[in-house]
């Protein structure tokens, strides 16, 4: 029996539909080594997976992208899942990739988890443990990569909201094996050094995928955060990126922009607060004003009532002896002594004629 012949494109059809219907073949999770990255323009992304033995195509729409986490990078290690399709026009048949993950971060999450909750029961992500941060810091240090967009927006909007603060830059590598050792050098060497000249320390890094933010949840690092004598701004990453370290940190800050926007008042504040400080200067100096106008009326009136004027006024009257002396006693005079009585309008002579003892 002959076996008639078909077109290209009917078979390829033909085999993209049994593919579809194939129940394993609809739902696969796949090991490999990403290869070939092409990142288009659309915002798809075009790579091959492979291992030791072979190679498939991936094709990942920037519609399934949208929550992915992570980058993608040559020769990472990662775990796709998707369904097998066939590309018609090319006739071969690649991943239609719905997700991807790094090979182990199941237990990286576990190891998050675990580090989690011991630091929880130890009592370090605890509200009573906070430092206050300093309300206008005069030396601030930054643990950060030296290069990037992190130190750069840091530096940037330190100098924009107030140019005296002095910064420090502590340059530490923020992703892989050796970055936790460098930042925990880093934060104990400014505490064990520096502690009376740092009034505040920056501690993080732009944003990335959880591969790379890993460092941010040692342990250790956790811990020299947690036992910093001086006060730690965590700035790790986006703002939906939440490790360890923004959880033991004094403050949080949801990037490195709003880390260093936290960190220092910007100078129109530092004016609204002069301003301020003048206002109730000068309400105190007045409120102290009135209260001396108030007291010297009081003591005017006290040493007015002690006048011997105003004593005349109220219908008492001085008496003076010859020589012009008040007298205040009879032993002060004698029989025939002329006197003079002071009253209030007038002067009266007085001769003595008679002296009475009570």
């Amino acid at each position: 029996m002959e076996i008639k012949p078909i077109r290209v494109g009917l078979l390829n059809d033909y085999i993209g539909d049994v593919l579809s219907r194939d129940g394993i073949l609809s739902n696969v999770r796949v090991i490999g080594e990403i290869a070939n990255l092409t990142e288009h323009s659309t915002g798809h992304s075009y790579f091959s997976l492979k291992d030791e033995d072979s190679t498939i195509k991936c094709f990942f729409s920037k519609f399934s992208k949208e929550d992915m986490k992570l980058s993608l990078e040559e020769g990472k290690s990662v775990i796709v899942e998707g369904n097998i399709s066939v590309f018609k026009r090319g006739g071969y048949y690649s991943i239609n990739v719905k997700s991807v993950e790094i090979e182990g971060l199941g237990d990286v999450n576990r190891q998050f988890e675990l580090t989690k909750k011991k630091l929880m029961e130890e009592g370090l992500f605890d509200s009573i443990y906070k430092r206050d941060l300093p309300e206008f810091p005069n030396k601030i240090a930054v643990v950060t990569s030296p290069t990037g967009a992190a130190i750069e927006d840091i530096l940037k909007t330190l100098s924009e909201r107030n140019k005296a603060v002095d910064i420090l830059i502590f340059p530490v590598l923020v992703q892989g094996k050796k970055a936790p050792e460098d930042i925990v050098f880093a934060i104990d060497f400014i505490n064990e050094n520096l502690s009376d000249e740092i009034d505040l320390i920056i501690v993080g890094r732009g944003g990335g995928s959880a591969e790379d933010l890993w460092a941010f949840n040692d342990e250790n690092v956790a811990r020299s955060i947690f036992n910093s004598k001086i006060p730690i701004i965590s700035a790790v990453g986006h703002e939906i990126d939440v490790t360890i370290a923004d959880m033991v940190a004094d403050y949080r800050a949801a990037t490195p922009t709003a880390a260093a926007v936290v960190a220092v008042p910007s100078k129109g504040n530092l004016l609204a607060i002069l301003n301020q400080f003048r206002k109730r200067a000068d309400d105190y100096f007045e409120n102290y004003m009135d209260r001396g106008r108030y007291r010297l009326c009081v003591l005017r009136e006290k040493v007015g009532g002690l006048s011997p004027e105003n004593a005349l006024k109220r219908g008492y009257g001085a008496i003076l002896d010859e020589k012009r002396n008040l007298i205040t006693s009879i032993e002060n005079v004698k029989k025939d002594d002329l006197i003079s009585v002071l009253m209030k309008d007038g002067e009266l002579l007085v001769e003595i004629k008679q002296i009475k003892i009570k």
